[in-house]
């Protein structure tokens, strides 16, 4: 193989490996087996000078790739840690967030139940009914409010229940019925 194509293969493997004069300096001297072709160097390459030139550029890319391997995955290490901080950071203000909401709900749970007390002191002593309307309220399960209600009165109605708590009289009417077909298939 000509010199000059031996020592850009070497330089493919690994750049800067060798020179063009130095792997002529070591022909000449014969560290490096070659034979003169006119003014040309033709290098040997099986022999085991050539192939120890060869495998140290092999080794040289070798521990650049690691390197180069190396310093991916430390930035990405390092990127991730990052990453990690920044939504340990987000979750961390999340967290106060949700106990700030918390705390305000159960401020206002308790300002709603200071005020239900006031108003119903206030409507035990002036003696005025409110006349409140409810038209949607989940949740409520009319037919046993119904129930309670009616063992308190001498004659129950559906509709003076429906009055007195403001509620459509088909909306309890519904529940009782439905709580009557739900008793009776069970």
């Amino acid at each position: 193989m000509p010199l000059k194509a031996f020592v850009e293969h070497l330089n493919h493997l690994a750049p800067g490996s060798a020179t063009i004069s130095g792997m002529k300096r070591r022909c000449e001297t014969g560290r490096l087996p070659a034979q003169k072709n006119g003014r040309a160097w033709m290098v040997v390459i099986s022999s085991p000078e050539a192939r120890a030139f060869v495998n140290e550029a092999q080794a040289k890319r070798d521990a650049k790739h690691e390197v180069n391997q190396v310093a991916g995955l430390e930035a990405n290490l390092r990127t991730a840690h990052e990453v990690n901080q920044q939504l340990s950071a987000r979750f961390d203000a999340m967290v106060e967030s949700n106990q700030k909401l918390r705390n305000r709900v159960a401020e206002l749970e308790q300002a709603l139940k200071i005020a239900e007390a006031k108003l119903e002191i206030a409507m035990t002593f002036s003696g005025v009914k409110p006349k409140v309307k409810v038209k949607n309220a989940p949740g409520i399960d009319w037919a046993a409010r119904y129930r309670e209600w009616s063992l308190k009165q001498d004659r129950p109605t559906i509709t003076r229940f429906s009055e007195e708590m403001g509620v459509p009289r088909t909306t309890v009417s519904a529940a009782v019925n439905r709580a009557k077909r739900d008793a009776s298939q069970n």
